[in-house]
């Protein structure tokens, strides 16, 4: 089965995500249905179970090689020494660094990088070792913009850093290059036996902006997802609240009024708008009679990636994102995507795309 007919099986309009990669989301949480209740792992002897897990999860990832990862959200972002330097005037990154412990878990908001349409939020979690081959999870999740009057307009997902990027070929790797042996058996954990949980966010709203909104997070209950389908052996019990203002940057890229082919179906790019972790694309989609009506938008072009002026290609950069037609009869499509690194809009000089249903990669030059 080739990916496009994956995808019109799943009604999915938007590209698969990496092998091995999973979220969970408020949406998704809420479908759920009720749990029974659990028998809850106790930590009596806490610091010693700490010290013992730690020990084991410390061996497996010094049999890997290296630790998975050592610069938190920036490896995660994949941030170079340039990006950060071309930001060094906004307030693209921040590092609020406040700290709740919990029956001996310490959680930290590590850091924090966010535009208008985006944001990726980090939480450092020291005092828990999960096991090998395990992955780590909190039980409950809340994220509240406290003072947004257009709450609706943004979505997020969460997950603990496994340790694993894009590479240049679409697979998983760590941010230095190396690849697991088993990407069953991830360490998750960094050489002082942290481990880094990231919120990212994403918004639809035209005139919606992250940079000044005003945070609550709920953390509640740490251990590992049990199965499937999501529910979590809590290892330690506790709630970490955090409340505070996003810092950001409103700089972008915007294009409009454009006449540019998208591959050989007919669809053209008429406007951009590119920020340093988000990307909202304007389209005409031609509508394909011969397809069922309700996947007449699984022939848009998905956006994958960039091309920069000095000829380096970031491909498969998208969360996945959204889209859809802006209305019944109309060829007028928008597509909406986090980034799965930091980027310099100012710097891009073409767009990647999936073209479907040819599902041939196609490069889009900008004016």
């Amino acid at each position: 089965m080739t990916e496009n007919e994956l995808r019109k099986a799943l009604h999915v309009n938007r590209p698969l995500p990496p092998s091995g990669f999973e979220e969970r989301s408020d949406r998704q949480l809420k479908r759920l249905t009720a749990k029974e209740e659990k028998n809850m792992k106790k930590l009596s002897t806490g610091v010693l179970v700490f010290v013992l897990l730690l020990i084991l999860t410390m061996a497996a990832a010094v049999a890997e090689g290296l630790f998975p990862w050592t610069r938190g959200l920036e490896d995660r972002l994949q941030v170079t020494e340039e990006i950060k330097d071309a930001y060094k005037e906004e307030e693209l990154f921040d590092e609020p660094q406040l700290s709740v412990t919990q029956n001996g878990v310490t959680v930290t908001l590590d850091q924090c990088i966010v535009d208008t349409h985006a944001a990726y939020i980090a939480f450092r979690v020291q005092g828990y070792a999960p096991e090998l081959g395990k992955q780590p999870a909190f039980d409950g999740t809340d994220v509240d913009l406290v003072d947004a009057e257009d709450k609706g307009a943004s979505g997020w997902g969460s997950s603990f850093f496994d340790g694993l990027v894009t590479g240049p070929d679409g697979r998983g790797m760590y941010p230095d290059g190396r690849v697991p042996e088993d990407f069953g058996k991830l360490p998750y954990a960094n050489e002082n036996g942290d481990l880094l949980y990231v919120i990212s966010m994403r918004a639809d709203g035209e005139a919606f902006s992250y940079v000044g909104k005003k945070i609550h997070v709920t953390l509640k209950d740490l251990g590992v997802y049990a199965n499937k389908w999501g529910d979590v052996d809590v290892a330690a019990e506790g709630t970490w609240e955090f409340e505070w203002t996003l810092k950001g940057t409103d700089k972008r890229l915007e294009l409009n009024d454009l006449n540019l082919p998208i591959g050989e179906n007919g669809s053209v790019l008429t406007a951009v708008r590119l920020s340093p972790i988000h990307v909202r694309l304007e389209m005409n989609v031609p509508r394909h009679p011969e397809a069922d009506p309700d996947e007449f938008d699984l022939y848009a072009p998905y956006f994958r990636g960039v091309v920069l002026k000095d000829g380096t290609e970031y491909d498969l950069i998208s969360d996945g994102g959204g889209g859809g037609y802006l209305d019944e009869t109309g060829e007028a499509y928008r597509a909406m995507s986090a980034l799965s690194r930091v980027i310099e809009p100012d710097q891009v000089a073409a767009l990647l795309f999936t073209d479907l249903p040819s599902e041939n990669r196609v490069e889009v030059k900008l004016p």
